[in-house]
């Protein structure tokens, strides 16, 4: 995803109104995350995924930097390594699937 929805547009927060602001909420999460990104996307830049791995404390995060990939290929430039990297990660969710 995004840092934030206004920041799409423009590296800075310009406007006090930011929408869907994934990385401040993001620092308040406390279970593992995947991060997967293309590092040529033309939609959503890197740095975006960059900011967002970076603010998972590094326990609990997983990433795979698809090189070459842009916003709309990324699955078919990564390839086996995209399902690999879902099924890893769903894996070492273990317990934290289950229900209390």
């Amino acid at each position: 995803t995004f840092v934030s929805a206004y920041r799409v547009m423009t590296r800075y927060a310009l406007l006090p109104v930011d929408q869907f602001r994934s990385l401040k909420k993001l620092k308040s999460v406390e279970v593992p995350a995947l991060v997967i990104h293309g590092t040529v996307d033309e939609v959503i830049a890197p740095w975006h995924g960059r900011l967002l791995a970076d603010a998972v404390p590094e326990h609990r995060r997983q990433e795979l930097w698809v090189e070459g990939a842009g916003h709309n290929d990324l699955v078919s430039v990564a390839g086996e390594s995209y399902w690999r990297s879902l099924r890893d990660f769903v894996s070492s969710l273990g317990d934290t699937l289950r229900a209390p």
